[in-house]
Parts: C-alpha cells; structure tokens; sequence
C-alpha cells in the first residue's frame, strides 16, 4: 500500500496542478513545458502573478524577457519539486 501511496500521490499532484499550468502558462505566453511539474499550489499561485506577456504594454526584447525570466522560474521550481519527490521516495524505501 505505501508503495503504491509514492506512486499515486505525485501521479495525482501533477494531473490536478500539472495540466492546470501548463494551459495558463500558454495562455499567458510562457512556456507549458517549462510550468508543467511546477509544485501544484505554490507554482499555480506565483503563475497567476506573473504578468501577461501577450498583454502587457513592452517592446518585443521586453516581452522576450518576461517570458524568459517566468520560464526560468518555471524550471526552478519544477526541477526542486522533482528532487523533492525524488527524496521523498528514496526516504520512504
């Protein structure tokens, strides 16, 4: 049962807040791939203020660096929520 509890868990945690993510970091010009595995709530909570780069009055270099620096932020979160999970499963076993 605990085997399958580190399984299922992560499994659940990226399609409720994975699939959420990735459509309203395209809808708001930033990369899907970038926001995919970005830490269910805390991730979805700093998307929603990040600006919108299809919106926001900028140039096109300032459009590209919004979009860079959110991605980047992306990223970074999704890389250490999978460490996270990562050590939470080698804990658990």
């Amino acid at each position: 049962m605990r085997d399958l509890l580190l399984v299922a868990l992560p499994l659940l945690v990226i399609i409720l807040f994975g699939i959420p993510l990735m459509d309203l970091s395209a809808r708001k010009g930033y990369s899907p791939v970038a926001w995919a595995f970005a830490g269910g709530p805390i991730g979805l909570i700093l998307l929603v203020t990040l600006p919108d780069t299809k919106e926001v009055e900028a140039t096109i270099e300032e459009r590209r660096r919004l979009r860079r620096r959110g991605n980047l932020v992306g990223v970074i979160i999704s890389v250490v929520i999978m460490l996270e999970l990562v050590l939470w499963q080698s804990a658990g076993s």
